[in-house]
């Protein structure tokens, strides 16, 4: 069965072998030169990933996944890197002789490193390659997320003190940190309402509310809620109000409580997580109701809102922007 609720196996069909193609082709170094092997090796990482991500969206067994990490892709990563300190170093540049090939936490590859992250933390029986991560893992500029995330599976990993926002987490970090601000009894209440709003918080990435699976208009969306998970594992918080989300990859966490938690992490106590403060919870945002230019129906809604900008979003998101009201009772439950 397809962890995709929207999936075509067609797709995931094509898209698969597309990722082995590519694969294939940067296996074939041998006849290329310094500067075109150190790329072709520094895309082998990412592109693993992207293969074990879309065997996930179409539901092989994570047995099955991890089965293809250790047996293939970990030992093509590692060819490539044997490869990349071969090559001389006065044929690279600057940036190619100080950059370790591996996966960069840049905008586009949010989704990727956080995948990776809860596969190695839900599945890795040792604890050798998460406490090895900066060989593989290139974090810049640093990101609060991560290193929280970090330090509760490595007890004595030195986080960064300087952290600047991003558009990435808009989407995924930045609301999923408020969430772990709150006290511990909270958590799960708090992670729920996050998980409420997470279809909407994808919109950007590719989700739509009604997909199309069988037509082709609709693009692949291969998007779960890997870093949920990941907060989940670290804070022993309990998922039974949103695991059934289609977007939530239970079967990950699951898999870690059942084999991982007490064995490889049996070292940190219950609830603990990082062991850290995190920065308190950041107020609701508001629109300042003087200076929108919503109208019609957007701005009653608003309004009605006070404007509390998710809330907006959020009934907007159920209701659309009609010009005339149909069903009282759906907006009244909306809102």
């Amino acid at each position: 069965m397809m962890r995709d609720p929207d999936g075509k196996l067609e797709t995931y069909k094509e898209e698969m072998e597309h990722y082995i193609y590519v694969l294939n082709h940067f296996s074939r170094n041998e006849h290329w030169d310094n500067t075109v092997r150190w790329n072709n090796s520094s895309g082998v990482l990412p592109y693993v990933i992207k293969c074990m991500l879309f065997r996930y969206g179409r539901g092989d067994p994570l047995t099955d996944i991890w089965s293809y990490f250790e047996k293939d892709g970990w030992p093509s990563y590692q060819r490539a890197v044997a490869l990349v300190k071969q090559l001389p170093p006065q044929s690279l540049d600057e940036n190619q002789r100080g950059t370790p090939i591996g996966l960069a936490t840049e905008e586009s590859t949010a989704l990727e490193v956080h995948f990776f992250l809860a596969l190695l933390i839900c599945m890795d029986q040792s604890p050798e390659r998460l406490m090895n991560h900066r060989n593989w893992l290139r974090v810049n500029p640093p990101r609060r997320f991560i290193d929280v995330m970090l330090k509760s599976f490595i007890p004595n990993h030195q986080g960064s003190s300087n952290y600047k926002s991003s558009t990435e987490q808009k989407w995924w970090t930045f609301p999923l940190m408020n969430a772990l601000a709150h006290p511990p009894e909270q958590r799960s209440a708090a992670l729920a309402a996050h998980m409420n709003n997470w279809h909407r918080l994808m919109r950007p990435l590719g989700w739509k509310p009604n997909r199309d699976p069988a037509g082709d208009k609709d693009g692949l969306f291969c998007y779960f809620a890997f870093e949920v998970a990941l907060a989940v594992c670290a804070y022993d918080i309990d998922d039974s109000s949103f695991r059934d989300h289609p977007h939530y990859p239970r079967d990950l966490v699951d898999h870690y409580r059942q084999h991982i938690r007490h064995t490889r992490d049996a070292w940190r106590a219950e609830g603990l997580g990082a062991g850290i403060e995190l920065p308190p919870p950041a107020p609701p945002k508001r629109v300042d109701l003087a200076k929108s230019k919503r109208k019609n129906f957007a701005r009653w809604v608003e309004l009605a809102c006070d404007g509390y900008d998710d809330a907006l979003e959020s009934v907007l998101e159920t209701t659309g922007k009609p010009r005339k009201i149909q069903d009282f009772f759906q907006l009244l439950e909306a809102l």
